[in-house]
């Protein structure tokens, strides 16, 4: 890398910074090179000059959250599951408990079904379908499907829609197995 300042070095182009990448060579000077180091970030510090600023400190509250599951396989298709979960926002707490089904119709069709309740809010009846294609899925999921019944009352209405797509010699399920 040019640290010349009489050009402005090879970044810099009639008043127009440009950078289209670094070589390896100058990424491996950069970790192992000390003074290469310093003489990049002295030229950076030129194209970008810092000046400093007092402004009032800033402090905030990270939200916790947590979560506890069971589930019960009835078998390889189907699946029940409770699911407890908490946050903390704002000095106050925010409970949520789910249960569901989780249900494989003959080995291309999924279909979930959950209730989950909510801090003054008891209507999420949520429900979820996919269907597989080979290595294409395509999935179709609400969390509150009473809301498409009772538009007028609702609220919200979440819904989520999504296509994946496999490749490679293993599905991501297979994969799983094995580990």
């Amino acid at each position: 890398m040019s640290v010349l300042f009489s050009d402005q070095g090879k970044y810099y182009d009639n008043g127009s910074f440009y950078f289209q990448g670094v070589t390896t060579d100058e990424l491996q000077n950069f970790v192992i090179d000390t003074a290469y180091r310093k003489r990049f970030l002295d030229t950076l510090q030129q194209y970008f000059p810092i000046n400093g600023v007092t402004s009032a400190h800033y402090t905030t509250a990270l939200n916790e959250n947590f979560s506890v599951e069971r589930y019960y396989d009835l078998n390889e298709m189907h699946r029940f599951s409770a699911l407890f979960q908490g946050t903390f926002a704002n000095k106050s707490f925010y409970p949520a408990f789910t249960i569901a089904y989780d249900g494989n119709f003959f080995k291309m069709l999924d279909v979930c079904v959950h209730y989950t309740l909510l801090k003054r809010n008891y209507t999420n009846l949520g429900l979820g379908l996919g269907v597989h294609l080979g290595p294409v899925n395509l999935y179709v999921a609400t969390n509150n499907i009473i809301s498409a019944f009772n538009q007028l009352n609702a609220k919200e209405a979440h819904v989520q829609l999504g296509l994946v797509i496999h490749w490679g010699k293993t599905s991501i399920s297979e994969a799983l197995k094995k580990n």
